[in-house]
Order: structure tokens, then C-alpha cells, then sequence
């Protein structure tokens, strides 16, 4: 488990996933300088200064709940975005300057954390610069997922999902997930997990049969043309997620809040 620093159990966890950070439709703060002293921002793009600006005031109000409680952070993967697949689609060509933005993007959060456990994403995107991300704040390696109890209950983080291009199979995929998982651990006679915290299909949703919880955190990137062409009706939604456990009797799932970001209709058309 990475830590931050040691504290008694947070009963809060606050999950963020696919920042995409060197994408030109990625989270990108105002201003950033890099380290040869280069100043980068997202100046006049209309799209990036959105995504900023909703991704600070979602945190914002987040961290406004959990108030003075410690909490848990987990990065879910692809918190840079790279250079893949001969991609011109960044705002930089060196994967340093990914990083670099990726800390100043996620530093903040990171450091008011209690406890924090980086996952690793898709390896085209971030190789192993989620390791030297989290080794910059002082953390332990990022892991392929990591399991951890919150009052009682085992959850599970990992990157991965299945994929759909279909809306309506949404909900199938999410439940899939908790069905494999659990079956697997139970044939290998672990102790299985009841929340599942995934990220890597950019689309923001959650699902629970009363017993388990499976939760999927929507990407800050737009729509790259390989998502043009792939998921061509698609509306980029990102979230973040915040599972609550202070004050309910051991072993009960958290409160959920999942708070959804919307663009403007006139802001996607714009960006087309």
C-alpha cells in the first residue's frame, strides 16, 4: 500500500482517473513551466479551459465534504497521455513534459491526501511514468491494481474494463466486472472484493446490486480523432468519484457521489 503519511483508517476515498496530462484535449492547468523554463498553458483553447476550470471546482466541492477527515486518493491510470501510435495529438513531444503537467495538474490533491496509491494505466500511454510520478511525491511504485479494506470492506482498483461503443451495454460491462472478479477469487478461495474501482473506458458510471459496487470514473480528455472514429456519437463526460464510509456500521457499502461534468453543447460542436 503507498502511503503519504500514517493516519488511523480513512473512511473516505476519492478516486481520479485518465487525466491524459500532454493531450491537446487533456487536463492542462492555466500555466505551467516546464523545466528547461518554457511557460505552457491552455491559452486560448476553449475546450481545456473548461475542463480545468470543472475539474477544480469538482474538487473543490469534494474536499469541502470530506472537510477535516483524512481520505484516501487513488490515481486510476493514464495520467499522462504520451506518445502512441504516431500521434500528433500533444501539446508536447517529450514525455518528461507530460509528467511535469501531470504534477502540476494532480499535485495539489495529492498532497492533501492521507493516503495515496497510484494504479498504472495503458502502457502505449504512460510506460512506467506513473512509477516516477508517484516516487516524486515520496509514494511507493504505482501498482497493476491494489486491494485495500475501508470499514470492513475489500476494494479493488485497477485501470482496466471492458469497452463498449454501444450505450445501452454500459451497465453490462460494469457488471461483468464484478461478476469475473468475485467468481475468480472465490474458485481460488481469496476473500473477494465488494467495490470495484475501474477507469480506462472514459465513460463515467456506477453499479451495485446491493452487495458489491462496481464504479467507473469518466476521462479528462476530450475526443481525440481515434476517438472520433471509434466512439463517433460520443460526449466527453468526466468525473470524479467519492465513496463515504464515516459513520456507517462495519461492513456496509459507502455513500456514493459521483459527480458528473457536462459541456456546453455549443462548446462540443465547437471542438469538433
Amino acid at each position: 500500500m503507498s502511503k503519504k503519511k500514517s493516519v488511523e483508517s480513512p473512511q473516505v476515498v476519492l478516486v481520479i482517473s485518465d487525466a491524459h496530462c500532454g493531450s491537446d484535449v487533456g487536463l492542462l492547468p492555466p500555466e505551467v513551466i516546464l523545466d528547461d523554463g518554457h511557460k505552457i498553458g491552455y491559452g486560448r483553447n476553449k475546450w481545456q479551459k473548461w475542463l480545468w476550470e470543472s475539474f477544480e471546482s469538482t474538487l473543490k466541492v469534494l474536499l469541502a465534504k470530506i472537510g477535516d477527515s483524512p481520505f484516501t486518493l487513488i490515481l486510476n491510470g493514464d495520467l499522462i497521455e504520451g506518445m502512441h501510435h504516431r500521434s500528433d495529438e500533444v501539446i508536447a513531444a517529450k514525455l518528461m513534459e507530460h509528467l511535469a503537467i501531470a504534477r502540476a495538474s494532480l499535485g495539489f490533491v495529492v498532497e492533501s491526501a492521507s493516503q495515496v496509491h497510484v494504479i498504472r494505466g495503458t502502457e502505449c500511454h504512460t510506460k512506467d511514468f506513473e512509477t516516477v510520478f508517484a516516487r516524486d511525491f515520496g509514494l511507493d511504485k504505482a501498482h497493476d491494481f491494489i486491494q485495500f479494506e475501508v470499514n470492513g470492506v475489500l476494494i479493488d482498483a485497477r485501470h482496466h474494463m471492458p469497452c463498449t461503443s454501444r450505450l445501452h451495454l454500459e451497465a453490462t460491462a460494469l457488471g461483468i466486472v464484478a461478476a469475473n472478479n468475485r467468481s475468480n477469487a472465490v474458485r481460488a478461495g481469496h476473500k473477494p472484493a465488494r467495490i470495484f474501482l475501474r477507469g480506462h473506458r472514459h465513460i463515467a458510471g456506477t453499479y451495485s446490486d446491493g452487495e458489491c459496487l462496481v464504479a467507473c470514473t469518466g476521462a479528462f480528455q476530450g475526443l481525440t480523432r481515434h476517438g472520433k472514429k471509434v466512439v463517433t456519437d460520443s460526449i466527453p463526460r468526466p468525473s470524479m468519484l467519492m465513496l463515504d464510509f464515516r459513520g456507517l456500521p462495519k461492513g456496509h457499502l459507502p455513500a456514493v457521489l459521483h459527480p458528473v461534468m457536462n459541456p456546453p453543447q455549443d462548446l462540443v460542436a465547437h471542438c469538433a
